[in-house]
């Protein structure tokens, strides 16, 4: 008798689970300490990452033409090259220059930047963004 897919899938996922504990309690029996050093990557120099949402609104429809506004609004971050690896430094130091951005661009659109910001980060963490994709991850990440 041959085996079908989804017997196939019990089974294996049964194995794993048992191979998973068994593992879990060696390494419990071994009480040992297990620590690695800080990992990070360096890029080329010069090298970025750029986000770049667009709103797309049509405002213009003459016939088969149709005029659109294009808003984009560019977010660049620079990656760290082999000379600005910096070891030790704690990711608040990132978190809060990324607030200090984020503060002033709203400040320059008339906002209170502060006050917009800790509502946010009150508001993510009272109701994290869900199956709101990248960005969405992005911004939990950020304002949690």
């Amino acid at each position: 008798m041959t085996e079908t897919w989804f017997e196939y899938r019990a089974r294996t996922r049964r194995e794993l689970k048992s191979k998973a504990r068994t593992s879990l309690q060696a390494n419990m029996d071994l009480q040992e300490l297990h620590s690695r050093q800080k990992r990070s990557i360096a890029f080329p120099t010069g090298s970025t990452f750029t986000i770049t949402p667009v709103l797309c609104i049509p405002v213009v429809s003459v016939g088969d033409l149709t005029g659109f506004l294009d808003i984009e609004l560019p977010f660049t971050i620079k990656l760290p090259n082999a000379t600005q690896v910096t070891y030790g430094r704690k990711d608040d130091d990132d978190r809060m220059g990324i607030f200090s951005v984020l503060i002033d661009s709203l400040n320059r659109f008339g906002v209170d930047g502060k006050a917009c910001l800790l509502r946010s980060v009150c508001e993510v963490a009272e109701s994290p963004l869900r199956d709101d994709g990248l960005l969405g991850e992005i911004l939990n990440i950020v304002l949690t």
